[in-house]
């Protein structure tokens, strides 16, 4: 046990450093490896605790590897990527696996950058069918791995996500060229693509269907209803070829193969072994079933070499191996369950079939020739209830849902899943000798396709439908694990249990003489080894949790998907959050990456706008962060995201409404005053205008933030006479051209010009013409956009200013 320790050890190590808001420095780093590396030497050296302490440096170990891993994912050139709503001409190639949506074909296709040295983006399309073919082996639903297509059509921006940069929606597609990428990918495609069609026109629709589906991961043959059908009754998994369905489709043929041949010399161990493997070709070697395949083989070693009660420490073992690769994947979803899969699969189905197996072989009412072909289904059941219970709390976590009909129409399915995928071989084999064979092969995957079906379509219309599971979170699944591990070692936890009680009972019987003996034998060690752990965890904790005193302020500008998102925190720790963005996950990210962990802690949030830009991402960050006072800007709007905002703000009583001459104190020298929500003097020329316009001062230094006003709002600024003059200007409206006049640049003079524009923002945001009239008022040197240097931090010691950036 000593290897799962460790591998624990290290895993949660991983998953530390994944949990942090911030990636730790190579000082932070350094700092915690020394640390530990001193704890394990005076542990050593005392003797005393040395397990313990090399357990906490592979945790350290696991920690700096995820820290040092980097981000694996391409990173999008946002300068290449057509704007919003913009009629485009792309070339692509498709570099993953088609997926049906909702009667149509989703392609991900990967489309070169301009820019020399930049990887390019992927682009969701959305079709139908091929376009003017002109291969004769190829059909309009004929989408391969490896094919260059063209398309025309509508660009829209997808906000939020780092995987994709925007969709399009096409009836059709031109296929352009084929055989790209992987050679080997290419040929596996082909053959897929080639049996997919032949067990597809030798079956009836729906039967042909989920043969291509469950075969070789093909989806797109798949009727509309028998989607919907899997889907209502909890089986949605059961198409789709994931970790999970290897972990199931390998523990059934073990069970199948342990019933055909027993466990004489453990040559049931190669069929199974085989199976997952050719399995895991059909289905592409998609990474999450070739992580499954690798888990599951060495459980199979685990066995071969006799090694059964010790099968969780190997494939503990493969699974941090694969995090020491790849660390990111700890949050892969597909790995969670693989994982989970073949763990339960490991520990649980074994016990599952040995009580059911027990009860049939003593039960004298069944007859003994049915004995051994019910026991194999109860083993084929087994595997599928173990998978169910190991995976069940994280598909409650990622899914925020578990259908309540899904265990046992799985329960169900599952045992006839390798005949069904036996006998769909059988009929692509025989299309490939002879059509005359194809009635014959097909028998079997005509009937137990049509049992899977039947299934399929009775709890579909059953009335309860999935369970809710919003409240689950790592302490839920922490629990349900732990409960599990406890009921498997129920006979270690009460030995432990009585030993422990034991042990209290010996030492109130100890008398003070011996007492006092062994204290004395033993004072040197302990102290040594109980100091330097008391030194170790000070130094560490608060390392982490500390904030050093300071005299500066800090103005953050984060850089978003689009819009405007800017913390200020004063030199006495109060904190003020103008606007939040569009996106609220990105929000959250980025309020977490700027504060120390464990602390939530907000004073002040000002929404200066109410657009989707402002808005968006702030009502989550109220939510989830102890927030003192809101000040809203009190501005209407008619879309849906300010209508929940103004509801959600309606049920809090620490509410104010933004107003000229406002003053917000925020520290002892660091003040907020609004100077402008409407315009006084002329009439606003559009929505923007009614933005919140407020300079922060501290000693010598100020900040103007503009909002969105435009050309008209600034001349209203000017007529009242408001102090704009400012240290740092935050240039109004992302940069557009309808803003930042050169007389408004005369009269604020400013030192420092902040453009906050988004990645994604589909207006092309900041104009040229805005960009040299402020290179020329303030020199390039002096102008920063998020959209190219990243998140910008202002530091100023009320006197001098020093900008940091991403990059």
């Amino acid at each position: 046990m000593r290897l799962l320790r460790a591998t624990i050890a290290f895993t949660l190590g991983i998953a530390v450093e994944r949990a942090l808001s911030t990636t730790p420095s190579a000082l932070e780093i350094i700092i915690a490896l020394a640390a530990t590396g001193v704890v394990v030497a005076t542990a050593i050296y005392a003797r005393r605790h040395v397990v313990i302490a090399l357990l906490l440096f592979l945790a350290v170990a696991g920690l700096v590897r995820a820290a040092t891993a980097g981000d694996q994912h391409s990173v999008i050139s946002w300068s290449d990527v057509p704007r919003n709503e913009e009629r485009v001409e792309l070339k692509g190639i498709m570099l993953t696996e088609p997926t049906p949506s909702n009667g149509r074909t989703r392609l991900r296709l990967h489309v070169d950058s301009t820019q020399l040295g930049d990887d390019g983006y992927s682009v969701d399309v959305y079709t139908e069918r091929l376009h003017d073919l002109t291969e004769s082996n190829r059909r309009s639903n004929d989408f391969r791995y490896g094919d260059t297509y063209s398309v025309s059509g509508r660009f829209v921006l997808t906000t939020g996500r780092e995987d994709v940069a925007g969709i399009v929606s096409v009836s059709s597609v031109e296929l352009i060229d084929s055989g790209a990428g992987s050679p080997i990918r290419s040929f596996i495609s082909d053959l897929r693509a080639t049996i997919s069609y032949s067990v597809a026109d030798s079956l009836d629709s729906t039967t042909g269907g989920l043969a291509a589906a469950l075969l070789v991961g093909d989806r797109t043959k798949l009727a509309p209803e028998t989607i919907d059908n899997f889907r209502a009754s909890g089986l949605s998994h059961v198409l789709a070829i994931s970790g999970l369905h290897i972990a199931m489709i390998g523990g059934i043929i073990m069970a199948i193969s342990v019933w055909i041949l027993g466990r004489q010399r453990q040559f049931y161990l190669v069929a199974p072994g085989l199976g997952v493997w050719i399995y895991a070709a059909l289905a592409g070697f998609t990474p999450s079933v070739t992580r499954a395949a690798i888990m599951f083989t060495v459980y199979l070693f685990a066995r071969l070499l006799g090694r059964q009660r010790s099968v969780l420490p190997p494939l503990a073992l493969a699974g941090a191996i694969m995090l020491a690769i790849d660390p990111p994947i700890l949050r892969s979803i597909s790995f969670q369950l693989s994982f989970a899969a073949v763990m339960g699969i490991a520990l649980l189905s074994a016990k599952f079939a040995g009580r059911g197996s027990d009860v049939i072989q003593t039960s004298p009412q069944v007859p003994a020739l049915l004995k051994r072909p019910i026991i194999g289904i109860v083993y084929g059941m087994s595997v599928s209830l173990a998978a169910t219970v190991a995976t069940a709390p994280l598909v409650a976590f990622h899914f925020g849902e578990v259908p309540i009909w899904g265990i046992p129409s799985t329960l169900l399915i599952v045992p006839v899943l390798p005949l069904f995928i036996g006998g769909s071989v059988l009929v692509a084999v025989a299309g490939a000798i002879s059509d005359h064979l194809i009635p014959i092969a097909g028998i079997l995957s005509h009937g137990f396709g049509n049992y899977i079906s039947f299934v399929a379509d009775l709890f579909s219309g059953l009335p309860a439908g999935p369970v809710r599971a919003d409240g689950w979170s790592t302490p839920l699944i922490v629990v349900w694990y732990g409960i599990v591990l406890l009921t498997l070692n129920r006979r270690v936890v009460r030995s432990w249990t009585l030993g422990v009680l034991e042990q209290v009972g010996s030492l109130n019987q100890t008398s003070p003489l011996a007492a006092g003996i062994n204290q004395k034998l033993h004072r040197h060690r302990t102290y040594t080894v109980a100091s330097i752990w008391i030194v170790a965890a000070v130094s560490l904790v608060g390392f982490v949790v500390s904030e050093p005193a300071s005299n500066d302020l800090t103005v953050t500008f984060f850089e978003t998907n689009r819009g405007d998102m800017i913390f200020i925190e004063t030199p006495s720790g109060t904190r003020l959050l103008v606007d939040g963005g569009d996106d609220p996950e990105l929000a959250v990210r980025n309020i977490e990456s700027v504060l120390p962990p464990l602390d939530r802690r907000i004073d002040v949030v000002l929404s200066t706008h109410p657009d989707a830009d402002h808005l968006g991402g702030l009502q989550r960050v109220v939510e989830q962060f102890e927030v003192g006072t809101i000040i809203d800007s009190g501005v209407p709007h008619d879309s849906n995201i300010y209508e929940s905002w103004a509801d959600f703000v309606r049920s809090k009583s620490n509410v104010s409404t933004a107003s000229v001459g406002m003053i917000i104190a925020l520290d002892q020298e660091v003040v907020l005053t609004v100077l402008q929500t409407q315009c006084v003097v002329v009439e606003c020329s559009n929505f923007n205008d009614e933005s919140v316009v407020a300079r922060l001062d501290y000693r010598d230094v100020s900040f103007l933030l503009t909002g969105d006003i435009t050309a008209t709002a600034e001349f209203d600024l000017l007529q009242t006479g408001q102090p704009v003059h400012s240290t740092v200007l935050k240039v109004g409206h992302h940069g557009s051209r309808t803003s930042s006049t050169q007389a408004f640049l005369d009269a604020v003079a400013p030192a420092l010009a902040i453009v906050t524009t988004g990645i994604k923002n589909q207006f092309g945001h900041p104009h040229e013409d805005v960009i040299e009239r402020l290179n020329a008022q303030l020199s390039p040197e002096n102008v920063f956009v998020t959209r190219d240097n990243g998140r910008l931090t202002v530091t100023t010691d009320g006197e001098r200013l020093w900008v940091s950036s991403d990059r």
